[in-house]
């Protein structure tokens, strides 16, 4: 969903919301400020959770499906809201909780991966993002073409977000992962 955004946001405001280009640099900018302090804010929350005793994965984990959830919830919300005011609302609050789940996936692959793998974690974690960001623009551009809509566009995305929301809850395990039970023996440092 981020990079929906990343990508289409301009175009939406001036397309959808029939916004000026001059007003649409100003207007663009207020949700990425939002997930900058989405991703701080992310972290801080981790940071508690961790020293109130929930083990190291799951302080991130959880602020990382929430994070999924927030936003696919708020660009639903920015889908359907007819107000150009708010629907910059609802984008802003959905990079918000962008930048919560953004920073809690990279941290995740620092806690849950053995310290072996954490570089290939992480790695494969990045393919997968720039698959997303090769892939949104161009499916956002196909539906929109097709439908004359961002609409159906941002519904997609925000399916998309909660689908990926589950998966990390329910997919990602609670503990760090152990190669001892795939028959490897992790590599002497």
């Amino acid at each position: 969903m981020g990079w929906l955004y990343q990508a289409w946001l301009p175009g939406y405001l001036e397309l959808e919301r029939h916004m000026s280009i001059p007003k649409t640099g100003w207007v663009a900018s207020i949700p990425f400020a939002c997930g900058v302090i989405g991703s701080v804010g992310g972290g801080w929350v981790a940071d508690r959770l961790a020293a109130m005793g929930v083990s190291p994965v799951n302080s991130v984990k959880y602020p990382a499906v929430v994070g999924l959830m927030g936003m696919a919830s708020f660009t639903l919300v920015a889908a359907l809201i007819p107000s150009t005011f708010w629907a910059v609302v609802a984008i802003s609050v959905a990079l918000g909780f962008n930048g919560i789940a953004g920073g809690m996936c990279w941290a995740l692959a620092s806690v849950i991966a053995p310290r072996h793998c954490t570089a290939s974690l992480g790695s494969i974690q990045n393919c997968g993002g720039y698959i997303g960001g090769a892939l949104a623009p161009m499916i956002t551009g196909f539906i929109v073409q097709d439908t004359g809509s961002f609409v159906p566009a941002l519904l997609f995305s925000a399916g998309l977000g909660f689908v990926c929301g589950l998966i990390y809850l329910f997919m990602v395990p609670n503990r760090p992962i152990d190669v001892t039970a795939f028959g490897t023996k992790p590599a002497l440092a």
